[in-house]
Order: C-alpha cells, then sequence, then structure tokens
C-alpha cells in the first residue's frame, strides 16, 4: 500500500487538475461569447459604413445580424452547462425567421431578374449646392437607384447615381446627396413607363390583363394588380390636373357618356 502522504498529494494533485480543466472550460466559453461579440461589432460598423458610404444594394441585410444574436440569445451560461428546456422554444422562432428571410431572398431576386439583361442609361444628379460651387466639395461615393423605364417598344434600365459630396474644408460634417424624385416610394417604374400604360389603358382602351401579356411578351412580366396599382397612383398624383378637367368637361351643364371614353 501507498503511505499516506502520498495518497494525500496524489488526491490534492487530481483536485488541482480538475480545477484547472474547469477553468479551462470557463475561459474556452469566455473566448467563443467574446468572438460572437466581437463578430456582432464588427457586422454593426459594415453596416453603418454601407449605410453612409457604400451603394444601396450594398446595404446589409438585417437577417445577418439576426443570426448572430441568436446565437448569443442561446450562447451556453458561464456558471454550468446549457439545461436542454432553454433551447426547447428555438426551433419556432428559428424557422420563422428562416421564412421571413427566404421570403426576402424571393421578393430581392424578383426584381433582380426583372431588371437583369435590360439595358442602362445613367442619369447622374448632384445637389443644387455643388452645381454653384463645383470646386468646393470632394464626390466620396453616390447612392444608385435603378428604376425600370420604358421606350416605345423596347424596356430598359435607368439608373440614377445621386452623388454624395462632403465640402473640403469641413470634411466631418455630413455628406450631401441630391434628392430623389419618387411618385411613389418603392416604385421602379419611371414617369415614361407610367404614362405608356395609361395611354394603354385609357387611350386605346386595352384592359390591363392584355397589357400585362404585352409587357410578358417583351419580357417583363409585370402583374395586372401591379399595373392597376400603378393607375390609382397615378391619379392620385394628378388630381390637379383631373379636377380641372371635369370642370372644363362639366362647364356646360351638357354632357355626353359613351361606356368607353367616358364624358365628352
Amino acid at each position: 500500500m501507498m503511505p499516506a502522504n502520498l495518497l494525500h498529494e496524489l488526491a490534492a494533485q487530481r483536485q488541482l487538475v480538475a480545477t484547472q480543466q474547469t477553468q479551462i472550460e470557463s475561459l474556452k466559453m469566455e473566448l467563443e461569447q467574446l468572438k460572437q461579440h466581437n463578430e456582432v461589432l464588427r457586422l454593426k460598423v459594415d453596416a453603418m459604413a454601407r449605410k453612409l458610404f457604400g451603394r444601396s444594394s450594398e446595404k446589409l441585410d438585417p437577417a445577418q445580424l439576426q443570426i448572430v444574436f441568436e446565437a448569443l440569445q442561446n450562447k451556453v451560461p458561464e456558471d454550468g452547462p446549457k439545461k436542454p428546456e432553454a433551447s426547447e422554444d428555438a426551433p419556432c422562432g428559428s424557422e420563422a425567421d428562416e421564412a421571413a428571410r427566404r421570403q426576402t431572398a424571393r421578393q430581392k431576386r424578383s426584381l433582380e431578374q426583372m431588371l437583369e439583361g435590360l439595358p442602362v442609361t445613367e442619369v447622374i444628379i448632384d445637389p443644387d449646392e455643388v452645381k454653384a460651387d463645383p470646386q468646393a466639395w470632394v464626390c466620396m461615393g453616390a447612392e444608385v437607384t435603378r428604376l425600370m423605364d420604358y421606350t416605345p417598344g423596347k424596356f430598359s434600365c435607368q439608373k440614377i447615381i445621386r452623388r454624395k459630396y462632403v465640402r473640403r474644408e469641413a470634411r466631418h460634417l455630413p455628406p450631401i446627396t441630391a434628392p430623389l424624385s419618387l411618385l411613389q416610394e418603392r416604385c421602379i417604374a419611371t414617369p415614361r413607363l407610367l404614362a405608356h400604360t395609361l395611354t394603354q389603358r385609357f387611350e386605346l382602351h386595352l384592359p390591363y390583363y392584355r397589357i400585362e401579356q404585352m409587357y410578358g411578351r417583351a419580357g417583363v412580366p409585370i402583374t395586372r394588380q401591379t399595373l392597376s396599382n400603378r393607375g390609382g397612383m397615378c391619379a392620385d398624383a394628378c388630381g390637379l390636373i383631373i379636377q380641372a378637367m371635369q370642370r372644363e368637361v362639366f362647364a356646360d351643364g351638357y354632357v355626353q357618356i359613351d361606356a368607353l371614353s367616358g364624358a365628352r
């Protein structure tokens, strides 16, 4: 048998090894958490840089940050192993987030597929302040907006570039960008395309489902619901003109109406 002092020393060594092993595991967990935190900070910095200086098409997808946030929420506690019941609800949230990401990706792909392959016409818009004194400003990026344009007989992609400027002597101030004039936010149709659609609908009396088929044969599938919504948007934008036309038509007190053209 081993002497009592050796047994005592062996037990002490085993306890020391167990303690050190626990400390190593704790440090590993802490290191992993710091790595995740560092990744979150890096993504935030990238998102801010793209927001300020990058193109709109380069903006960070919020789903990318959501993945990291979920990883942090489900991280292993420092004081013990992960409890099985803590992750029971995780699959539901994960599935919902995954479905939302897939839906966003499908919508983005649909827009990109519609604009892909169309001829591109670039329109550069600079702020009035820069036009007045171009030597005082430095271009440091641009906001790029892609709209779907139409020239009778063909579709094209109109690429609007709104360059950003900062003053040479005041680079710390926020940059300026020319405003973007759209009838409605997120509407990718140019006024020329909207005018062509309304002409087909109300002057040539083509129903929206026929216009939908015409655009589909041209390689751009636009649903009749979208065409109808754009018609209502244009009616709201042209409210003053429509009111003037109504006053002119009803001024005589004698109005002729047919089934197609409306009041005359």
